[in-house]
This record gives structure tokens, sequence and C-alpha cells, in this order.
């Protein structure tokens, strides 16, 4: 959390945490453990906050030292659906905001201000859950398009859950492709992008400090125009304007959305 690197359900990671200190409190494997230690520590883990109650489930059942009745209450009564109520008494860290939001970033394109306002895309940049995150990226290409420069007509976003959303026209043609995988605990913090009536070219940054790109025309003159909402957030999808001409269509125009 401190280097920005996103982890899905906090709560439990502190728990985990808890955990290997009883492991390393008990090295005889003792089944009983010192009851005071064990409510000292289990105070301070906001329950209710968890998100997966399978990982509390399994926790449980693998310390045996965790005979907590709030805690079997929990797991026979709250829904799965209801990840994020918070009714824990406890303070909130001062790293954690549980609920998650999306940021609308800014437009790549010259003449697409009303599509957008219209929202008129293949597909909403909330498409995917919010507690999911890409993995995989490929970039779809045609070679020569407007002016004999690459133009960029398909992303496809490959995320953690195993979901792919695409974006882009139904019917295109590509003859130059590129693709790029994201560590587990990887995510883009900042993308580039050079455009006009069309985008000839993007890069992206992670939070572990690698470029990944240029991808498209590396020649073309055009200024990069950069995007990085916070230091706490990373791109999460896209929306995606379409234009056509007699040899393809194309994307027009790219505007992100960023989960903070």
């Amino acid at each position: 959390m401190k280097h920005n690197i996103p982890v899905y359900d906090p709560e439990i990671a502190i728990l985990k945490l808890v955990g290997e200190y009883f492991n390393y409190k008990t090295p005889e494997k003792q089944d009983q453990f010192d009851n005071s230690d064990v409510n000292t520590l289990l105070n301070t883990i906001r329950f209710h906050d968890i998100l997966d109650l399978d990982d509390l489930k399994e926790f449980v059942e693998k310390h045996s030292v965790i005979n907590v009745p709030d805690i079997s209450i929990l797991l026979m009564n709250r829904p799965k659906t209801m990840s994020n109520v918070r009714k824990s008494y406890l303070k909130y860290r001062k790293y954690s905001k549980n609920f998650k939001s999306f940021i609308k970033g800014r437009q790549f394109s010259d003449r697409c201000t009303g599509a957008y306002n219209a929202g008129k895309s293949t597909s909403g940049s909330h498409s995917t859950s919010i507690n999911d995150r890409p993995k995989k990226v490929k970039l779809f290409f045609v070679g020569s398009g407007f002016n004999h420069h690459s133009t960029l007509v398909r992303i496809s976003i490959l995320y953690k859950s195993g979901e792919i959303v695409t974006h882009g026209p139904e019917c295109y043609n590509s003859d130059v492709e590129h693709e790029f995988d994201l560590e587990d605990d990887e995510v883009i913090t900042k993308v580039f992008v050079k455009y006009r009536s069309f985008i000839f070219t993007l890069k992206f940054f992670t939070n572990y400090g690698r470029m990944l790109g240029p991808f498209g025309d590396v020649y073309s003159s055009f200024p990069w125009r950069s995007e990085s909402c916070s230091s706490t957030s990373y791109l999460h999808s896209c929306v995606s304007i379409h234009g056509r001409n007699n040899e393809t269509d194309y994307i027009e125009g790219l505007k992100f959305s960023w989960l903070t």
C-alpha cells in the first residue's frame, strides 16, 4: 500500500499477518494460545470490512486457535453481496479507503467532444467490476491509415477475473498487433498518447517503473499528451469513439477511466 500497489482486500491481508504471528508464537503447533493475546490482536481487525468471506473462512479453519463467536455469526449471516458495508466500531486506518471510485480522464481526440457528452461509445468505462483490474492489454493498428500514419483500430483488455473487454469498431482491418502483460501487483499509472483526428501512438508507465511501448507510429512528430489522475489511482478501462474511411473503421478518440 505504501508503494501504491493495490490490495484488493486490505483487512484480510492484515488478518493473515496476525495468523503468521500466531504461528510464530506457537512453534510447537499448540492448539491453544493465550486468550488475552488473541483477543488483543483480533480486536484490531475490522471483520465487517473484509470483502471475501471465503478467505475469512479459510483463515479460521487454518488457525484453530481462533474461536471467536462474532466471526462465526458473521460467516453465517452476512451475505457476500454486502461487500462494502461498514459496521466496524474501529477507527478507519490512515491508508484505507474501502470505497473505490472512478475518475473520468481527459478526452484524447480533436473532434469527439459532442460524442463523449452524448455517451456514444463501444462500451462504458465501468464495463467491468470496480474490484477488477487489467492483466493484459492488446492493441491493434492498421499500418497505413490517413497520411500513411499508423492508426489505432481496437483495444482489448483482459482483466484479473478472466473477463475480456474490447473497445473499437466491430468492422476493422488490422495488420499490426502489440500486447503486454502486467505482473500480479502491477498497474498502469500513467498513459501517453499521440493523436489528432485519430490515435497514432500509445505508451504506458506502471507502478513498477516500467515503460510499456511506444506502440503504433513511433516516428510520428506529433507531441505526446499524457494523463495520470493521482498518486493512488490506476488505469481501469476506457471508452472509445469510432470513425470510418474507405480503408477501415478506426478509433477516433479515447477517454480512460481511472480507479482511485
